[in-house]
């Protein structure tokens, strides 16, 4: 099932509005606190607009990039597949914790949670994926 499917008149932008959204990636990412050495989810990672800007900031920390839609994983894939440090995760956000390998420091939801059906279930999906300290942002248009 895709994204379209799964979230009716949620489509995924192109590139071009995203960067009309965000256009410094890096930046926004910085301003989540985002740090070096961290091991993040970038929950609903779409195309990787964001994913390659966290794997710029966590350096030798990891990212996983995870997506419903095996086209968007793709095409994720494809703008990060010179970072070493990204793996990829084709899944259901509401089976996260059991997706990981291990508890995350941090999970991003970027421009996805508005499209959400059920918000409180997924958050506490997100909450059981985390460290005790880890940090779950929104970013949303």
């Amino acid at each position: 099932m895709t994204n379209d499917q799964m979230f009716p008149a949620s489509a995924m932008p192109d590139r071009d509005w995203w960067h009309t959204l965000w256009p410094d990636p890096d930046r926004v990412v910085r301003a989540l606190r985002i740090e070096q050495g961290m091991t993040v989810v970038d929950l609903g990672c779409g195309d990787g607009y964001f994913t390659a800007a966290i794997a710029r900031q966590v350096g030798g920390g990891r990212v996983i990039g995870l997506d419903l839609d095996p086209v968007m994983l793709e095409q994720a894939q494809g703008v990060c597949e010179e970072m070493s440090n990204c793996s990829w995760l084709l899944g259901d956000a509401m089976t996260l914790s059991r997706l990981l390998a291990a508890p995350a420091d941090y999970v991003l939801i970027a421009n996805t949670f508005h499209g959400v059906p059920d918000k409180t279930s997924l958050a506490r999906e997100i909450a059981a994926a985390l460290k005790p300290q880890g940090r779950f942002a929104i970013v949303n248009w």
